[in-house]
């Protein structure tokens, strides 16, 4: 547990889910989170989900950290404090693109902290980046390594330039395996496999597969190889992959996703 304030602009599926996690985990209590009130509607379900409600300036002064998870292309339509808020309150963005320069001059403050964790934040398993800035205090420091690090597993990183990677590979990556997983269950279920069979199967594979390759300490080519024999079906099926462009097809989609990125920064 740690004793902090955290204000919420933006309560969204990465937000909940971030939230969700560390009421689960312990990490707050929901009498220590605040949202900026909006629209009637949303600030009723908000209040039905046991959170506090406050006018955008309150927040600010009320607050020591603040999540801000609006979407990036809407932020700068967010209220700014009307005054400095000096080193007391934190921003801890997690929104894609936005720059930690940009985040400071809207904010007002000198503490930024970016962040790009993913949806699994929910039960505990984000996979996040995060970068600090220097003018942070050691405490703010401190509370912003163990909201992160208890979502999951988080990697401090020093070059901001990274987040469009990052984005890409973890951000949006969950979107991407998804789509992965449903391809192949439903075309496991086109040929004939009852669907909960099918979705079983896969979505076990991958979890063995994922526990295979940390147990081992082998490379994927390695692992790839002790799966694969001559003229055996995972042949076959890894040829079809080379011959439809699988492997141009995970680089376009890598590109355009951090492409996005970088637009939004911009």
């Amino acid at each position: 547990m740690i004793n902090i304030k955290l204000g919420v602009i933006g309560y969204g599926n990465m937000a909940s889910s971030l939230i969700e996690g560390w009421v689960k985990n312990r990490i707050l209590k929901l009498d220590q989170i605040y949202a900026v009130q909006s629209t009637p509607e949303r600030d009723q379900r908000l209040k039905n989900q046991g959170l506090k409600l406050l006018p955008a300036q309150e927040l600010y002064k009320t607050c020591d950290v603040i999540l801000v998870a609006t979407k990036p292309q809407n932020y700068k339509s967010v209220e700014s404090p009307e005054t400095d808020l000096q080193s007391q309150t934190a921003i801890l963005s997690i929104m894609a693109g936005v720059s930690m320069q940009s985040l400071k001059e809207h904010f007002k403050t000198p503490c930024v902290v970016r962040s790009m964790p993913n949806l699994p934040a929910k039960i505990g398993m984000s996979a996040t980046a995060y970068m600090i800035d220097p003018a942070c205090t050691s405490s703010q420091k401190a509370h912003a390594r163990t909201l992160l690090e208890e979502a999951g597993l988080a990697f401090e990183i020093q070059n901001e330039e990274h987040f469009d990677a990052v984005t890409a590979l973890s951000g949006s990556g969950v979107a991407f395996l998804f789509e992965f997983m449903k391809q192949f269950i439903d075309n496991a279920a086109n040929a004939g496999l009852p669907q909960e069979v099918s979705q079983g199967l896969f979505l076990y594979t991958i979890l063995g597969s994922v526990a295979l390759f940390e147990e081992e300490g082998k490379t994927f080519e390695e692992l790839i190889n002790s799966v694969k024999s001559k003229k055996g079906t995972t042949e076959a099926g890894l040829q079809a992959f080379e011959d439809s462009g699988f492997a141009g097809s995970i680089k376009a989609c890598f590109e355009a996703a951090a492409k996005r990125s970088k637009e939004l920064s911009q």
